[in-house]
């Protein structure tokens, strides 16, 4: 499962970095600063898109290694490593869209 995830979070990264969308409510990166414009947006489309490759690249190996071990609730140790890191990918980008944005969208 790791491995499908990985392998969707590069190709759908690679996707948004070749062709990103304009600011919508469906595809992208969403969060209250990320719509705020078509700048905040740009950006976090950007950033999340690096980040995603990078969680891809770990999502791989890692189901790997799991699965080389015996575990019987190999499944649900994946969810709970799913949704840490994807945990982990929000709060980053949300941190870079701060350091970058003010709350009202324009540049520091």
């Amino acid at each position: 499962m790791l491995i499908i995830l990985g392998i969707i979070c590069i190709i759908s990264s690679l996707i948004f970095k070749i062709c990103p969308p304009k600011k919508n409510p469906m595809f992208g990166y969403k969060s209250i600063l990320s719509m705020k414009n078509q700048d905040t947006w740009s950006e976090s489309l950007k950033y999340s898109a690096n980040t995603l490759i990078i969680l891809g690249l770990i999502l791989i190996p890692l189901q790997l290694i799991i699965s080389k071990f015996d575990i019987s609730y190999e499944y649900e140790y994946e969810r709970i490593l799913v949704v840490v890191c994807f945990a982990i990918v929000i709060i980053i980008n949300e941190l870079n869209l701060r350091k970058i944005f003010n709350s009202d969208g324009s540049r520091k």
